[in-house]
């Protein structure tokens, strides 16, 4: 398995290579997108300065640095859809891409997808979470009718559910997100705003944004049968920028054969991606030393994930909360012996 991690300047690139990466997804917003659209109407769902490039000519000395080292770069064109009149300036950013050597352009939007596998060139065809890839049908559409090399799997999905999927197409790539920004909902049906976490008068704390709460529907009655300060404390923590984990399933995960694992996030701080990448490389090697999850998740709970979540926390930010069925059996083991 492979860590895929987003990448915003050139300073972090050697760095994040140094510390276990090896694939890296990035975007750029150029001054011909910007006399057009500022950043209001997104390009590649990350529609803020500070998480894409200024400039293809950057992009190219990234692909250069990259490639140096033996490691690829992907362009995100992910936005969930596009419109005909921004076909040209699209046509005019897959060309520059492509011209800058990228190894892979995300896509999310089929009917760029398409456009861009009917060019035939020599970069590879990503679809994007936003493609939506429930079942292994549409996997085999993906692959056979737009020639996707890798698709990336929607955070919904079950482990059964992947393993269907992966078994169903052996010649194609496979990643799956393992830590930071989870959503309760499917990124392909999302049209949220996300720009609410950076809220003003929040005294200088970066929220998510509501949508990824986990919610339950009750009967409203009253008085209301909670502890409401309790509950708005949990809601503040639930909402503050600790970011989702699913290293506790790597073990798993690598036994489905996925082949890049996602760090989520363009533009997060270096030294929490730097410690993010060294945590699931970690993790990676645990799994070829291990016999068993028992001793995989022992290990990661005491040696390399101790300061992580508690267990009262982890189906709040759990990316695969069914693995804690695995965690709290372990437990009960533990427990009664």
């Amino acid at each position: 398995m492979r860590i895929c991690t987003g990448l915003v300047t050139i300073d972090d690139l050697v760095p994040f290579i140094q510390a276990g990466a090896e694939e890296f997804y990035c975007g750029v917003i150029d001054e011909q997108w910007l006399d057009r659209y500022n950043y209001i109407v997104a390009l590649n769902r990350r529609p803020w300065p500070d998480a894409n490039f200024s400039s293809f000519a950057e992009l190219a000395e990234v692909v250069n640095i990259a490639h140096a080292h033996g490691c690829q770069v992907f362009f995100t064109m992910n936005e969930h859809c596009y419109n005909n009149q921004q076909l040209g300036i699209l046509d005019y950013y897959l060309e520059q891409a492509v011209r800058c050597e990228v190894d892979a352009i995300i896509f999310a939007d089929l009917g760029l997808a398409g456009y861009f596998a009917d060019k035939k060139t020599n970069v590879d065809v990503h679809i994007s979470t936003g493609g939506t890839i429930f079942n292994c049908y549409t996997a085999e559409m993906y692959t056979k009718e737009f020639h996707a090399d890798r698709l990336i799997l929607p955070r919904s999905l079950s482990m059964a559910e992947m393993k269907i999927i992966i078994e169903s197409s052996p010649n194609t790539e496979f990643e799956v997100f393992i830590k930071n920004e989870g959503c309760t909902y499917i990124d392909g049906f999302c049209n949220f705003v996300h720009g609410t976490r950076f809220m003003n008068n929040n005294d200088g704390v970066i929220f998510n944004p509501p949508c990824v709460l986990r919610y339950q529907v009750i009967e409203s009655i009253t008085p209301i049968p909670y502890d409401v300060p309790l509950l708005e404390k949990k809601l503040n923590w639930i909402l503050d920028n600790k970011g989702d984990c699913g290293v506790c399933s790597l073990y798993y995960l690598n036994q489905l054969s996925v082949d890049s694992l996602k760090l989520v996030g363009r533009a997060s701080d270096r030294s929490q991606v730097l410690s993010d990448i060294r945590m699931i490389k970690s993790a990676i090697d645990l799994c070829g030393e291990v016999a068993n999850f028992e001793e995989y998740h022992h290990m990661i709970s005491s040696q390399i994930c101790q300061n992580s979540w508690k267990n009262d926390q982890l189906i709040t930010h759990c990316y695969y909360p069914e693995i804690l069925d695995h965690v709290n059996g372990i437990h009960n083991v533990q427990g009664s012996v």
